[in-house]
């Protein structure tokens, strides 16, 4: 019988330093055969500071060049929290962004809900790599 690919929801965004400022974290650790990998969605980050003329205090802002939300997969630092070593960037083929010029054009992109779309990317992601750390 083989050995099942253990999957762990962690409460805190696996990498991005702003992610203190992202309403959306995911953070998923998966375990298999001593090997850990982290799968890491971030997104829809809020303005901290008006940044006039480009943005005021509580408007989301981008994360990266017209992107909104990505999803990393990095090796364990194995730590005693299996926190995200992000010099051990892994490799996948599922989407790892949702872009748009503006939020506006990424609301409507997504009939509202980008936060069902990035926990979407994040859960093929986890799939991906699921049976990936299996054949590594």
């Amino acid at each position: 019988m083989e050995e099942e690919v253990k999957k762990i929801e962690r409460g805190w965004a696996g990498h991005y330093i702003c992610s203190r400022d992202c309403l959306f974290r995911r953070n998923t650790l998966l375990e298999y055969k001593g090997k850990k990998w982290i799968v890491s969605t971030v997104g829809c980050q809020i303005c901290r500071y008006d940044m006039l003329p480009y943005q005021k205090k509580g408007d989301v802002i981008t994360i990266g060049a017209s992107r909104w939300y990505e999803t990393m997969a990095f090796e364990s630092s194995y730590d005693e929290y299996d926190d995200a070593d992000v010099s051990k960037e892994i490799e996948f083929e599922s989407d790892c962004g949702i872009y748009g010029e503006t939020w506006e054009e990424v609301m409507e992109k997504y009939n509202q809900h980008p936060d069902i779309a990035a926990n979407e990317m994040h859960e093929k992601a986890v799939e991906e790599l699921m049976e990936k750390i299996k054949n590594v």
